[in-house]
């Protein structure tokens, strides 16, 4: 079934490529219109436990997303929403795909799907700034690339983890009043500075576990915090199954 989705894939690029690129640029907006629509009906296929018809959708969308991002170098807005559709259709790729842990061709597409939705979204952000709307995706890819690094011991797992960070600030930025958030990037926090030698990453850990009220702080973040205060890794070691 894999290598049915992968070789629709390659199928999909040859085929749409030359059409999406005849789409003048008034036309984009509609066009990306159209694929916000395919996409959520894809989902809904995942939904009702359709996870094939899902993915050939969704990767559907993401293709023809890639081919309107690549004519909008001279757009950044359009280049941006494409991006992020192209982003967000690999995210719930993933997402309706959910190989047991055990299954080793699974487990590399769908860190493949992660790690293009991953480039896909970063393009978004920095084309949009402050218009950049997708920060739920890019967190959620962020994360999941985050736990294979960790589970695998991945060269990458440093750039997960930095994009990790930064998708968590987004988040806050967006729910600045959420304890929750709140909670989500100081763990982000915990980890990366502790994995990159960051200091600084750490304190702004500690900064924003002391604006909770005790309560409200996570027990895993409290975990993470009492370790790195006793020296040691808020995670368990690369390659482990577990996590801190």
């Amino acid at each position: 079934m894999l290598e049915k989705i992968v070789a629709f894939t390659l199928v999909l690029a040859a085929a749409t490529g030359p059409v999406v690129a005849q789409e003048n640029s008034s036309s984009t907006a509609d066009a990306l219109y159209r694929l916000e629509e395919r996409l959520s009906a894809a989902n809904s296929l995942g939904f009702d436990g359709k996870l094939e018809e899902a993915r050939r959708d969704l990767l559907a969308v993401a293709m023809e997303a890639d081919a309107i991002a690549a004519i909008q170098e001279a757009d950044p807005r359009h280049l941006g929403l494409a991006s992020a559709m192209a982003g967000s259709a690999l995210f719930y790729t993933a997402q309706n795909h959910d190989p047991e842990w055990g299954d080793d061709a699974g487990q590399a597409l769908e860190i493949e799907w992660l790690t293009a939705a991953l480039a896909r979204l970063q393009t978004a952000h920095a084309a949009l700034g402050q218009d950049f709307t997708n920060d739920y995706e890019y967190r959620g890819v962020a994360g999941q690339l985050w736990q294979h690094g960790h589970r695998l011991g991945d060269s990458r797992w440093s750039a997960w983890s930095a994009a990790r960070v930064e998708a968590n600030r987004l988040r806050l930025a967006a729910q600045p009043d959420s304890t929750f958030e709140t909670n989500m990037l100081a763990e982000a926090l915990y980890d990366h500075g502790w994995l990159s030698g960051d200091k600084a990453l750490l304190a702004q850990a500690d900064t924003l576990v002391a604006s909770l009220a005790e309560e409200d702080i996570d027990y895993g973040v409290a975990r993470k915090q009492s370790a790195v205060a006793q020296g040691e890794a808020p995670y368990d070691p690369p390659g482990n199954q577990g996590a801190r």
